[in-house]
């Protein structure tokens, strides 16, 4: 079902999408259109494994904690990060997932911790007062980026040139925003997708700052 929406969706963006050779292990589809050609891989976490993860149900109601999915999207990338080795053209991981809930929470935010993993804050402490001294800021451990090694900013599945994040479960009323790799072996040309905005690091490496821009502006 996930890889029929994403067919809907992408098909309505390129002037040609196909069928890839799976029999071979190949990406699900070929798209091209006057501005780029890439392949697409689909991927799906299916709805239970959602809730068990995060703790969000299928339809929540107030407000309450519940965690995120990036440390799900990062399997997805990483299992399919392989079948991009033979490709001539850019390889795009779609992560999707039917849960309505976890749909609904597809935003640039969220979307912003695949690139870099989730933030913290932080700030100087100072031992002998016993209390955290001037501004604070942002961190990230680098933990759960699906395009460096954990930790660190060493690009890794430098193959995958960027993740789809398609919440489907609210569906025909779709969120997908993409995540562009820092240093891709073959760099998509986001114009293919016009209409979704694509986050990536405004400043790489990072100087130690982690800087991030969108395509677009913020609707």
């Amino acid at each position: 079902m996930a890889e029929a929406v994403a067919w809907d969706f992408i098909a309505n963006r390129v002037d040609e999408i196909a069928a890839g050779d799976v029999s071979t292990g190949g990406p699900d589809f070929r798209c091209r259109s006057a501005a780029a050609e890439f392949f697409v891989e689909v991927t799906n976490i299916a709805r239970s494994v959602v809730t068990e993860h995060t703790g969000l149900s299928e339809f929540p109601s107030g407000f309450f904690r519940h965690g995120d999915l990036t440390a799900l999207i990062k399997r997805e990338v990483c299992s399919k990060a392989g079948r991009a080795r033979q490709l001539e053209v850019p390889y795009v991981v779609m992560v999707t997932t039917l849960h309505r809930g976890a749909a609904d929470c597809v935003s640039r935010a969220h979307v912003e911790h695949v690139l870099h993993s989730t933030t913290a804050l932080s700030g100087d402490f100072d031992v002998e007062l016993g209390e955290v001294v001037g501004p604070l800021h942002q961190v990230t451990r680098m933990e759960m980026s699906s395009f460096t090694r954990r930790y660190s900013t060493d690009p890794m599945r430098r193959n995958v040139s960027a993740v789809l994040v398609a919440g489907f479960g609210t569906y025909p009323d779709v969120h997908v925003l993409g995540v562009l790799h820092p240093d891709p072996v073959r760099p998509l040309d986001t114009s293919g997708l016009p209409d979704v905005p694509f986050c990536q690091f405004l400043v790489w490496p990072p100087d130690p700052r982690v800087v991030v821009g969108w395509s677009t502006p913020e609707p």
